[in-house]
């Protein structure tokens, strides 16, 4: 973890970290050796307030990252915890190895760096008052952060030795080019079903056999029984019930709201002074300039001077008009212009180019947009009433159906299994919760088990209990008799399809037209696009393209379609090699190449000395102070 890329980033969200005295005493360790470990690199110490306060900043990124609180159990399931500790490990080696190699930095040497940090200066300058101020929002001692930062730039010498050790030569770049460029057209045909001929019915023993090689194939997935119900503003909203008083009583109050105001297209050219108004003006009832020759004459185009279509409101509103402009706006007749008008800062003049008529919509026109309206804000109150209730309910013990009922709140009650399908093997269906999040949250979870509430993407939360949990059933063969017939079946045409492409494939490399190939078993011959590694082409398995690219032209070769039930036999019609890079690609892809290769050689150092430092973890004090226990290497 590379503690300059933390400070960049808690910068951006205010949550910076660290901590500064411009005077440069103190030591915030003290004995580290007497300190409690939650590991230990060689002869160095990560305590369990090293990794809380790692772990915390790595959790408020992720959080910030996501939009939202990520909870302890989230965290745990990302697998934070051991990647956080393995960071920590790795900064510790690479400090070991820095001491080993002489690798240092000199207490001015941090000073110069720290105060040079912009979020730190204030017109240019180190500020110890803004500095301290930021210490404080943190929580860090300044020599803690003196240390880390130390630390950090110690182990950035260290990381910018691999920078430049990325050579990469002409051969590889021609490699690359020729990997990722060339292109391969294939001839190719399809093996149906049919061509698997006619499957003898099969035995008893046979039947058997293959059922006891695939048993799993046939037993019944585990099931959770579910009980799931929502709080949100939008189901409180749907639920509630308003009368038709309450809506009359809104429509009389705001009827101006619910009907559809007069509009106007309109056209208005500012002037500085009322002088020049008047005299564009003039221009206009002489006839001697029209009226985008008047907005000419004042510096503005046509779009300038467009205001589109607006109601008295939105004038006001939208370009900051006074009353006087908004009346003259809307009390010329359509396709006149209204004299000069004066308004806050200049004088303008307005075309009117149409008028679209306003229209009073009635009571049962705007019935349930008003009820709609009603219930969004009633619903919000009542959200919050409700969740309270429930909550007090969830700390008093109040089981989940009886408090659905006791607030009148629907339950849903579902069965599924971990593939989110229900227990006719169909798709689930629930309104409370995304049935995937449902479905993850529940078999985490088991009967009798208390679980955090999943909080809704549009507001809100939902609450679930894992009723029952129906563990696998193996299905004896008479149950399925018909499945595992299907089953062998179809087995058998895969088996039968693979043989007769074996044999079809080696007549193509005895060097038979694949024409003819084809038309020995009534297919017809395709031929594809040229394609890239990752190409694809209808009705063309990927795994046939990934075999092309390492056949030669005129190789042929099969491969299964991705449901098994066809085979396509194919031919390398054409290999077309890739054209030269132009310089700009060629610099693009070495500078690519350079910074994977300087990554890899970085990553081979830091695993050696990672491997060969002696690594201990205290997996009690981990789990104590992370939560859960530790499945790192």
């Amino acid at each position: 973890m590379h503690f300059l890329r933390k400070v960049a980033v808690f910068v951006m969200f205010a949550i910076l970290i660290g901590a500064f005295a411009i005077s440069m005493g103190g030591n915030y360790y003290g004995d580290r050796e007497r300190r409690q470990s939650v590991a230990t690199v060689g002869s160095v110490n990560i305590s369990p307030e090293d990794f809380r306060r790692a772990y915390q900043r790595v959790l408020e990124n992720v959080s910030q990252q996501a939009g939202r609180r990520i909870s302890p159990a989230e965290a745990q399931a990302f697998g934070l915890p051991n990647r956080v500790l393995q960071g920590l490990i790795q900064d510790a080696a690479l400090d070991l190895e820095a001491k080993e190699l002489g690798v240092g930095l000199s207490e001015e040497g941090v000073r110069r760096g720290i105060t040079s940090l912009e979020v730190f200066q204030d017109k240019g300058v180190f500020s110890a008052d803004k500095y301290h101020r930021f210490l404080q929002n943190i929580g860090y001692t300044a020599p803690f952060f003196e240390q880390e930062y130390k630390g950090d730039l110690v182990r950035r010498q260290l990381r910018g030795v691999f920078e430049g050790s990325g050579v990469v030569s002409k051969a590889l770049l021609e490699a690359y080019n020729k990997f990722g460029n060339e292109q391969r057209t294939l001839a190719y045909f399809i093996l149906a079903p049919e061509a698997a001929g006619a499957v003898p019915a099969p035995t008893e023993a046979e039947l058997q056999v293959f059922y006891e090689d695939r048993k799993p194939q046939f037993t019944t997935p585990e099931l959770r029984k579910v009980s799931a119900l929502a709080i949100s503003p939008q189901t409180v909203a749907k639920s509630l019930t308003i009368p038709d008083a309450d809506l009359k009583a809104e429509y009389a109050a705001k009827a101006s709201v619910y009907s559809v105001p007069e509009r106007r297209k309109l056209e208005i050219i500012p002037f500085k002074t009322r002088a020049d108004a008047d005299a564009a003006y003039a221009k206009l009832k002489s006839g001697a300039r029209d009226f985008l020759g008047v907005a000419k004459d004042a510096g503005f185009n046509q779009p300038d001077i467009d205001a589109g279509v607006v109601s008295s409101q939105e004038l006001a509103d939208k370009f900051g008009m006074n009353d006087a402009i908004v009346k003259a706006a809307f009390s010329t007749e359509k396709e006149w212009t209204a004299r000069p008008v004066d308004g806050p800062v200049s004088t303008v003049i307005i075309r009117v180019l149409d008028v679209i008529p306003g229209q009073e919509r009635s009571f049962d026109q705007v019935k349930e947009q008003i009820r709609a309206d009603l219930a969004k804000v009633r619903a919000q109150s009542e959200f919050q009433r409700l969740i309270k209730a429930f909550e007090e309910d969830r700390t008093t013990g109040v089981p989940l159906a009886d408090s659905a009922r006791k607030l009148n709140l629907p339950l849903e009650e579902v069965t599924f299994d971990r593939s989110a399908n229900g227990a006719d093997g169909k798709p689930l269906t629930i309104s409370a919760v995304p049935a995937a999040q449902l479905v993850d949250a529940a078999f985490k979870s088991d009967v009798g088990v208390e679980n955090e509430a999943i909080r809704l993407q549009g507001g809100g939360y939902a609450w679930f209990e894992v009723n029952d949990v129906v563990k696998p059933r193996q299905k004896p063969l008479e149950e399925v008799k018909g499945e595992v017939e299907a089953a062998w079946r179809a087995d058998q045409v895969r088996d039968r399809l693979s043989s007769r492409a074996r044999d079809l494939v080696a007549r193509l490399d005895k060097g038979e037209a694949i024409a003819a190939v084809a038309k020995s078993v009534g297919a017809t011959v395709k031929t594809s696009q040229p394609l890239k590694r990752n190409g694809k082409e209808d009705g063309l398995p990927p795994a046939a393209v990934a075999q092309a690219f390492a056949l030669p032209e005129g190789g042929a070769g099969s491969a299964a379609s991705e449901n098994g039930t066809s085979r396509a036999v194919f031919q390398v019609a054409k290999i077309t090699p890739p054209g030269p890079l132009s310089e700009e690609q060629a610099k693009g892809l070495e500078q690519q190449l350079a910074g994977a290769i300087s990554d890899d050689n970085f990553s081979g150092f830091l695993n050696r000395i990672t491997t060969t430092s002696p690594i201990s973890i205290d997996r009690k004090a981990f789990a104590n102070v992370a939560g859960g226990s530790y499945d790192g290497e």
